[in-house]
């Protein structure tokens, strides 16, 4: 990168909050989250590493770091359409890779069968059908 160069990195941050205090996000959720992040680390990986991107720029010497958050939740709840149709797609990315991320790190990492997957699983798809639920 040369001198008055410009970079740009894009990560989906992975931390979940309720916007909805008065519906918190199932616990299963949250246990997925974090058995994720075990299974991860014990492959020498960091999948929770967007929040350090500003102070990885700065402290390699970059200057007028910029950091821009975008809120994604996870439903059709939004009355904005767009939003609306961001949260749908990503309703469907995790509705299509649920299943094959858990089951190829947690059977390979945390030495889960596949019917300790699946039966764990279960108690993630149930509460994101219901429309009320939203982070």
């Amino acid at each position: 990168l040369k001198p008055g160069g410009y970079v740009e990195l894009s990560e989906l941050g992975v931390t979940l909050e309720a916007t909805n205090q008065n519906y918190p996000l199932p616990f299963q959720i949250f246990r997925w989250f974090d058995l994720y992040d075990e299974a991860i680390k014990k492959m020498w990986f960091n999948f929770r590493v967007a929040h350090a991107f500003k102070n990885m720029l700065t402290d390699a010497g970059f200057v007028d770091v910029v950091e821009t958050k975008l809120a994604v939740p996870w439903g059709t709840w939004p009355k904005d359409r767009r939003r609306k149709a961001i949260d749908l797609w990503h309703l469907e990315q995790l509705k299509q890779g649920l299943q094959g991320i858990a089951a190829g790190l947690f059977t390979r990492s945390l030495g889960w069968t596949p019917t300790e997957v699946e039966v764990f699983l279960v108690g993630i798809r149930r509460p994101r059908r219901t429309a009320a639920w939203n982070s």
